[in-house]
């Protein structure tokens, strides 16, 4: 299955959030994370 960027960075974000169910997860986290910008 191809996504696109968009929903990939996405879906990296739902996993991470997932993962990281038990605290506070920032948009700055995230970014990080899957090596994309903030916005």
């Amino acid at each position: 299955m191809r996504l696109t960027i968009r929903t990939n960075i996405a879906m990296r974000a739902l996993m991470y959030c997932a993962v990281n169910s038990g605290r506070t997860v920032r948009k700055s986290d995230i970014a990080s994370s899957c090596n994309t910008s903030e916005n």
